[in-house]
C-alpha cells in the first residue's frame, strides 16, 4: 500500500494516471465530480476499456463535453448517478486500486491538498476483492449507461436554463466574496506560495 498525499509540488494520482502500465486493459471508476478529461483521454489514447460512474444532477457535476467524448468511444461506458453519489475509487484491473479524496478535476489533480491510498492488486485479500466486486455490482444494478441521445437532450436543457444558471453564478460569486471578506484572515495561508514552485508530475520542487 502506498499513501497518495498530494500537495502543490507532489501530485501522485496525476502521475499514476499519466503512466498507467501497458498491462492494464480495463478500468472501473466511481468518481463523483469530473471536470477534467485526464482519465477519459488516457483510456482513449491507450485503448483501455473504461466503465465510469459519476454524479450527474442539475449542476452537471460530470462535465457534459467529457461525457460526450467518453461515450463517443466504443471503449467507454458512462453510468450517471443522479444524487447521493460521492465516491472516489479507481480500479486498474490487473494492477491496483486507488481510494481517496480526489475528484477528477484539474484542482484535485494539480492544486488541492488531497489524500488517498493506492493498493496493488496482489495486496488485496479475497474478502476485499469480494467487497470491491459487490460495490461495483451495486452501482451497475442501480444505473443505466448514458447514450448520445441523452447527452443531446441534456445539452438542450442546459441551453434553456442558461439565464437562470448565470444568475445563480452571480449570487454564488457574491457570497464567496462576502465569505472571503469576513474570514480572509483564515484563508490567507492559501494565498501565499508556501508550498513553493514545483514540477507537479514529478513531485520535486523546482529550484
Amino acid at each position: 500500500m502506498k499513501f497518495f498525499f498530494d500537495v502543490k509540488t507532489k501530485r501522485r494520482l496525476a502521475v499514476l494516471l499519466k503512466s498507467i502500465p501497458n498491462s492494464v486493459t480495463r478500468i472501473s471508476a466511481a468518481v463523483a465530480f469530473t471536470q477534467s478529461d485526464i482519465l477519459v483521454e488516457t483510456c482513449i489514447n491507450k485503448k483501455i476499456s473504461l466503465e465510469w460512474w459519476g454524479l450527474f444532477n442539475s449542476e452537471i457535476a460530470s462535465k457534459l463535453d467529457i461525457v460526450r467524448k467518453a461515450i463517443s468511444s466504443p471503449l467507454i461506458k458512462f453510468y450517471p448517478f443522479a444524487e447521493y453519489f460521492h465516491p472516489k475509487v479507481i480500479v486498474f484491473h490487473g494492477y491496483g486500486i486507488y481510494v481517496g479524496s480526489h475528484n477528477m478535476t484539474k484542482s484535485a489533480m494539480y492544486d488541492n491538498v488531497e489524500a488517498g491510498v493506492f493498493i496493488e492488486e496482489n495486496e488485496l485479500t479475497d474478502e476485499q476483492n469480494m467487497e470491491l466486486d459487490e460495490f461495483f455490482d451495486y452501482l451497475k444494478k442501480n444505473s443505466v449507461p448514458a447514450t448520445i441521445e441523452d447527452v443531446d437532450r441534456i445539452d438542450e436543457y442546459i441551453q434553456s436554463t442558461q439565464i437562470d444558471n448565470n444568475k445563480k453564478e452571480e449570487i454564488q460569486t457574491g457570497l464567496d466574496d462576502l465569505f472571503e471578506e469576513q474570514f480572509g484572515h483564515l484563508l490567507a495561508p492559501w494565498k501565499t506560495t508556501a508550498f513553493g514552485g514545483g514540477d507537479v508530475l514529478t513531485g520535486y520542487a523546482v529550484r
